[in-house]
Parts: C-alpha cells; sequence; structure tokens
C-alpha cells in the first residue's frame, strides 16, 4: 500500500436535518481504538424549526478536533454538493472515512480498517460497501443478532445511465477484503488523498452519484474492496430519511437530476474531451479497462452474469 504522510483519520460527514448527527460522532470516538488521530469534517445543513438535535449548535463540546461548515438547509444544494463542500475540509490526514450522517462503528474500526487495506495488497485500495442496518428504538441503537458482510450485486441499466446495485448478504465473507466492482456512497474508507484527486461533483445530485465515484476513482488508480468484517451499521429509517431531493423545489430538482444524467453519460465515454474537468476520469486507467474487468459495458448497456449474481471479480490486472 503507498505509504501515508500521518496516521491521522479524516472523518467526512454531510449532515442533513439530521438529528442522529452528534451521536454519529460520539460513537465514532467511543469505538475509535485511537480516538485522538480522528478529525471531523461536517457540512452542516441544519433545520432552526427541527429538534434540538438538527439546531447550529448541535456538535458544541464534543472532545475532538471538528471542522464545520454551516448552512441552512433552504441553502442546500443535496448530497453531492455537501460532501463536496465537506472534502474541503480534508487537511492532508493519511486516511478518510467517508460515511453517512447516521451509523455507528464497529470496536476499533479505525485500526481494522488501516489492516484491511494492507491486506489488499495493492497500492490504493479503497474499502466500500453496503452495511448492515441497526434501528433506533425508544432511544436506544438495537442491532441485528448476527449481521454479514453484504456483497454487492449490480442489477438493471437504468435508461438515465445510473444502475442499481443492492447489498446481499452472504455467509461466506472469506479471508480478506473482497474486490467489488461498485463504490458505496455511505461507507468509503481509504487513502486521505482521494479527498482531493476524487473530490465529489457539486453539480450532482443524487441518483448516480455512485457509479460516477466509482469510474473516477478507479481511473484514478484505486481498488475497491468490500471489508472483510461488518465495521459499521446504517440506520434503518423506518420513514425514511431526510433528504434535499424530497424537500427542494420539484422542477428544480427534475433538472439537476437530468444535468447529473448527462454528467454520468459523459463519464461512461470516459470524458475525452475533458468537459467535466476537474470532476473528469482519472489519468491512471481507462473507462474501457474498468469495463472489461467489471463486466459492465456501458456501451451496450449490459451486465456480466457475475456482476449481476455478485461473484467477486478478480484483482485488477494492468495488463488486459
Amino acid at each position: 500500500m503507498t505509504d501515508v504522510p500521518n496516521q491521522n483519520v479524516f472523518v467526512a460527514i454531510a449532515a442533513y436535518r439530521e438529528p442522529e448527527l452528534r451521536r454519529t460522532i460520539e460513537n465514532c470516538i467511543e469505538t475509535a481504538a485511537h480516538p485522538e488521530r480522528l478529525r471531523f469534517g461536517v457540512c452542516l445543513q441544519y433545520d432552526l424549526d427541527g429538534p434540538a438535535e438538527t439546531q447550529p449548535g448541535c456538535l458544541d463540546g464534543l472532545d475532538a478536533e471538528v471542522r464545520i461548515l454551516s448552512y441552512d438547509w433552504t441553502e442546500s444544494k443535496g448530497g453531492c454538493w455537501a460532501r463536496h463542500l465537506t472534502q474541503g475540509l480534508f487537511a492532508g490526514e493519511g486516511y478518510t472515512l467517508q460515511i453517512d450522517s447516521h451509523m455507528r462503528m464497529a470496536a476499533n474500526w479505525d485500526v481494522d480498517l488501516i489492516a484491511m487495506m494492507h491486506d489488499c495488497g495493492t497500492d490504493k485500495p479503497l474499502i466500500t460497501g453496503q452495511c448492515p442496518l441497526y434501528e433506533l428504538i425508544d432511544g436506544v441503537d438495537v442491532y441485528p443478532d448476527e449481521a454479514t458482510v453484504p456483497v454487492t450485486i449490480v442489477d438493471e441499466w437504468r435508461e438515465s445511465g445510473w444502475i442499481a446495485h443492492p447489498g446481499e448478504p452472504r455467509d461466506d465473507p472469506g479471508a480478506g477484503p473482497r474486490p467489488t466492482r461498485i463504490l458505496s456512497g455511505m461507507f468509503v474508507f481509504t487513502l486521505g488523498h482521494w479527498n482531493i484527486e476524487v473530490r465529489q461533483d457539486p453539480e450532482h445530485l443524487y441518483t448516480g452519484e455512485e457509479l460516477a465515484l466509482t469510474i473516477r476513482s478507479f481511473t484514478w488508480g484505486y481498488d475497491l474492496f468490500n471489508p472483510s468484517s461488518v465495521i459499521a451499521w446504517h440506520r434503518h429509517h423506518p420513514k425514511g430519511n431526510q433528504k434535499y431531493i424530497f424537500d427542494g423545489d420539484d422542477a428544480e430538482v427534475q433538472h439537476r437530476d437530468q444535468v447529473a444524467y448527462r454528467r454520468l453519460r459523459f463519464l461512461h465515454r470516459g470524458d475525452p474531451d475533458r468537459v467535466l474537468k476537474p470532476y473528469s476520469t482519472g489519468p491512471i486507467r481507462s473507462v474501457t479497462e474498468f469495463c472489461q474487468w467489471s463486466g459492465l459495458d456501458f456501451p451496450a448497456r449490459q451486465v456480466s452474469d457475475d456482476a449481476r449474481n455478485g461473484v467477486d471479480p478478480q484483482p485488477y490486472e494492468p495488463d488486459w
């Protein structure tokens, strides 16, 4: 694995009208083996009419370094915009963890994830994937009796150019991190420099974000893996969590959706004219190489049987 400048971890969280934000950060601190190495970057989209946990001062008094950008939720431009701003708070930490604002972490998650990165055996490993769910019942976190690492499978192409990729529980997690085809935005752990090389495109809105990040990360030389053990849980929202795409002006959301789909289709073609610069493909690998490796055929909009069934792709070999 590429050498890192330090052992600090930049934890990037975009929070939209989120009552679980403070508890998510407190849990990260409580469960880390080295909480003194954590540095938090938060884009806080607060709600002056919401509960206390969603107010501008909701993170006051935390025993951690927290860098905050604050906006009224009515100023929001969506989750990708917020993640873009959060990545801008990166300050040279050796590692980065991107999570949603309603997450719980396993004990010693920080040292375990670094160890997993070394186990991957590549220069730029990226640990990602869907997470099992926890529930919040009467203010108490309730976890499933047993949880396995979901394996990412690939569904049908959508007309707009994105592709669904749910996590499917499997009983055969394997001995180490498993190569995976698609990045999951709720959980990414990798080298800190990812925040600079693959900074989120603020013009993207929501749907298709993860495929765009997958293409860009792969072409920048990152190798994607599912974790070898359960590291994080994502909250199960019985009524769905709040998102800008539900609260924003319908006409604006529809327009920006179409803009995002067009930008995603540029990435499908490798963006040869660099229209999306600085949010274009990377210089290390091609989109054609990604298609060959992943079994996702962008021009034909086809998915290989292995990708559809969640069969582990072979580790990427540069001599395709």
